[in-house]
């Protein structure tokens, strides 16, 4: 009796398998790799089922062994042909493919609701793959696999652990584990293709699917965070390396689309300042860089005489910071920066009044320089505090240090370009006296790689300082131009800058924003009589033609163009313009323009008809 159920468990086992063969033969044939519902339904019930039998067969092979000493005689009575079912189930893990004579009883079997006897197998038997494939009979057809999964069906509610307990067959349903469900999704394709991109209804299954899935809140700003940590890019082009990847993920797996909007939308998150930012990697570096310097700061040995044992450390913070500085998200370095009422920007200040050596002084100028872009306030904190003092004192004593110049010009232009008004200890030490100085040394450089790299920047110092300056009268930049006579080489570089329509001196995009500079002086030239002739003729003819030219192609309602006309109109009445009378045909007409133009810009028609009845000799002779 035991020797018969055995033999009915391997006789499924083999009928299982040639199923599931039988099935992929039939997708692969007319499905052309596609499975139906119904072949997977049917392949989900196999493959569970199957699981099931083994682990039953494999759990009864040691009773088998203690019980088979104890039918040692019964053994010996039958015949090799009935032992070799039994002996092969034993070794072996799994049978070898059905033969074809195996499939067509198999295939009557499942109408008689039973499974047919154990085959005798022999080695000459067994075929070989191409000639067990030609030997299959055609796939079933639609109501055989129903009928299957009749019998499937039945075998999972029938079959049971056959060894007797207490001389009692076992009870059909006492030992059976259910079947787990199988995912579709989790089923093997015989093209080797994943059946969710290549069927539009799984994919729209699997967007549907992944929109529930929960993204953390700040995985974009964490993402972009390990990007710069591991790759030593800025935020910026950090920023570009992630949404390139995950948009072009997202185009070439569609299903994956929504997911990755998703992940895109949270790079957003959190643009402004926010808890996180002070927890970031680039955070805690400032921080402790920040702390050692002030360490630094604070030793009484560094206040009295430099440590050049610990030059090459100094420097190598100074450089991260200004690595983080240029290359972090600004957000990070404004919240770190503005602690204790920016306070670590007065410290890094005192430390650079302290400190002597040339490479670290001019480190501290590029960290300056990078924090002025941080925000407004930041520039304003510099503004008021001692450095403007100490920068300008520099610049009269190292003047010779070209490198070093032009750092410095460059700042004092940052700190200097909002027009805010200036403390009066800025006021008293930046007199007639120091703009004469730099005067000089923008008419006269002491070398030539002075007048290439330093005398722009000391313009635009000069430009950037006379924004604070709001009365004609006690201007010293004005002053100090009619001091020293013709400043040839000043004149010809604001009429190139004029002439372009550049503004050195505008560095950012704060609010609000100060007037162009050099429109700024030029208005403030001519508003003079002492400076109104400071230019050559020929330059008073150019800067003509450069205001004719504004006037004509700019719109009305235009602010440069009313800055040009006003300009033009302390040009025409406070120098010596009736002399050349340069272009006033065509200034006149202009002016006439203006005048009667529809457009609403009553201060434009009013200055036009000022600048017309009040010079009548000039415009009379066009």
């Amino acid at each position: 009796m035991h020797v018969g159920v055995q033999t009915n468990g391997d006789d499924v086992l083999r009928f299982v398998d040639g199923s599931i063969q039988a099935i992929h033969l039939l997708a692969a044939g007319e499905g052309e790799g596609q499975y139906s519902h119904e072949q997977r339904v049917a392949l989900q019930k196999l493959v569970q089922h199957r699981k099931d039998l083994e682990k039953k067969l494999l759990s009864k092979a040691p009773l088998e062994r203690s019980r088979s000493e104890d039918v040692t005689g019964l053994k010996q009575a039958r015949s090799p042909s009935e032992e070799m079912p039994r002996r092969q189930s034993e070794r072996r893990k799994a049978p070898p493919p059905p033969a074809n004579v195996e499939v067509q009883q198999r295939h009557s079997a499942n109408h008689a609701h039973a499974p047919p006897p154990p085959p005798s197998v022999s080695s000459n038997q067994v075929q070989s793959p191409s000639d067990m494939t030609e030997a299959l009979p055609p796939p079933p057809d639609a109501a055989t696999m129903e009928q299957l999964n009749h019998t499937l069906t039945e075998s999972d509610r029938n079959y049971a652990d056959p060894t007797p307990v207490n001389g009692q067959p076992a009870s059909p349903t006492s030992n059976h584990t259910p079947s787990q469900h199988i995912p579709e999704n989790n089923l093997p394709s015989p093209t080797g293709k994943t059946d969710a991109s290549s069927s539009p209804t799984k994919t729209a299954d699997l967007q549907e699917l992944l929109k529930t899935v929960d993204l953390p809140e700040k995985i974009g700003p964490e993402l972009l965070e390990e990007v710069r940590k591991s790759t030593g890019l800025s935020f910026d082009k950090s920023k570009v390396a992630v949404e390139t990847v995950l948009g072009y993920v997202g185009f070439k797996v569609p299903a994956l689309e929504g997911l990755m909007d998703r992940l895109l939308g949270s790079l957003h998150f959190g643009r402004d300042i926010s808890d996180e930012d002070i927890t970031s990697h680039d955070a805690k570096r400032m921080s402790v860089i920040f702390s050692e310097l002030t360490a630094c700061k604070d030793d009484s040995q560094q206040r009295s005489w430099a440590l050049h044992e610990d030059e090459a450390i100094i420097k190598e913070y100074l450089q991260e910071l200004l690595s983080i500085l240029e290359n972090a998200k600004p957000s990070i370095c404004r919240k770190v920066v503005s602690r204790d009422n920016y306070e670590i920007l007065h410290s890094l200040v005192q430390y650079y009044q302290m400190e002597m050596r040339g490479g670290l002084c001019l480190l501290l100028l590029k960290v300056f320089g990078a924090v002025c872009a941080l925000e407004r306030e930041v520039v304003l904190q510099l503004l008021y505090s001692v450095l403007p003092l100490e920068l300008g004192q520099e610049l009269q004593l190292h003047h010779e240090d070209v490198q070093r110049v032009c750092y410095i010009a460059l700042v004092m232009t940052m700190i200097f370009s909002t027009g805010d008004n200036v403390s009066l200890a800025v006021s008293e030490r930046f007199n007639q006296e120091f703009f004469l100085h730099i005067l000089n040394l923008i008419e006269n450089p002491p070398t030539e790689q002075f007048e290439d790299g330093a005398v722009d920047l000391l313009i635009s110092f000069v430009l950037a300082f006379n924004l604070h300056l709001t009365s004609v009268d006690t201007n010293v930049v004005l002053r100090s131009l009619a001091a020293f006579g013709t400043p040839k080489v000043f004149t010809e570089h604001i009429m190139v800058l004029i002439n372009r329509g550049d503004d050195p001196v505008k560095s950012f995009d704060f609010k609000p924003q100060p007037p162009n500079s050099v429109l700024k002086l030029f208005h403030d030239l001519y508003a003079d009589l002492t400076t109104a002739d400071l230019l050559y003729t020929n330059d008073a003819k150019v800067l003509m033609d450069v205001i004719v030219g504004r006037m004509t192609n700019l719109s009305p309602g235009d602010e440069v163009r009313s800055s040009f006309l006003a300009l033009c109109q302390k040009v025409v009445q406070n120098s010596s313009y009736s002399e050349h009378c340069h272009r006033s045909r065509e200034l006149q007409t202009i002016l006439q323009a203006i005048s009667v133009e529809e457009a609403d810009t009553p201060d434009d028609q009013r200055i036009a008809m000022d600048i017309l009845s009040k010079n009548p000799d000039i415009f009379s002779q066009g």
